[in-house]
């Protein structure tokens, strides 16, 4: 990795958490802590899910 790619990742990286930090918080308020949890859980497990068992069952 060169030192200019190494520059992209950490400013990818502190715009991410500079969007995702807040949404997190407003979303918290706006939501409950527990609710945001099990809804972050199901957006990505379940996708998950379906692409380990996607030879076995057709559900996505």
């Amino acid at each position: 990795m060169s030192v200019n790619e190494g520059t992209w990742v950490i400013t990818v990286f502190a715009a991410s958490n500079a969007v995702s930090i807040p949404l997190t918080g407003w979303l918290t308020q706006r939501l409950e802590q527990v609710r945001l949890f099990v809804g972050e859980i199901l957006m990505f497990g379940c996708p998950r899910g379906c692409a380990v068992s996607r030879p076995i069952c057709r559900c996505c």
